[in-house]
């Protein structure tokens, strides 16, 4: 941080962190399951800003969906309580009800999303410890 530093580099700096750190948890995901994730389906009040998912995007290289409602997870709990209980008859039923707002697609080159990922483990790892030799 510098002089210059505005709260919108804050906030895109925790927006940007926010991507990093779902890709550490997706390639985890993937190296354990065995299983490439292919697309990503983004909800709640983050999924309103189109910076966050068009990076996620792109640092991820999947396609990202914002649906048209943007609390789907509450919804999901009474689709289960629905499905459980006969109200809907299968998981296909629950799906079509899903309305897409928008679909971010990669537009960043792999090597620059990588190199980017790359230096973000690098500010990360160098974070640690750093109170280590401070007093209190």
């Amino acid at each position: 941080m510098t002089g210059g530093t505005t709260k919108a580099h804050i906030v895109r700096a925790a927006l940007e962190g926010v991507c990093y750190s779902c890709r550490d948890i997706i390639e985890t995901m993937e190296m354990d399951s065995g299983i490439k994730v292919r697309n990503i389906k983004a909800d709640g009040n983050m999924s309103k800003n189109s910076f966050l998912l068009q990076f996620m995007s792109d640092i991820l290289g999947v396609s990202v969906e914002r649906p048209k409602n943007f609390e789907i997870t509450a919804l999901g709990a009474a689709y289960l309580v629905g499905l459980a209980t006969g109200y809907w008859e299968s998981r296909q039923e629950i799906k079509s009800l899903r309305a897409t707002d928008r679909e971010f697609k990669p537009t960043m080159e792999k090597v620059k999303a990588d190199a980017l990922h790359n230096a973000w483990k690098e500010a990360v790892k160098r974070s640690l410890n750093w109170t280590r030799n401070i007093s209190a």
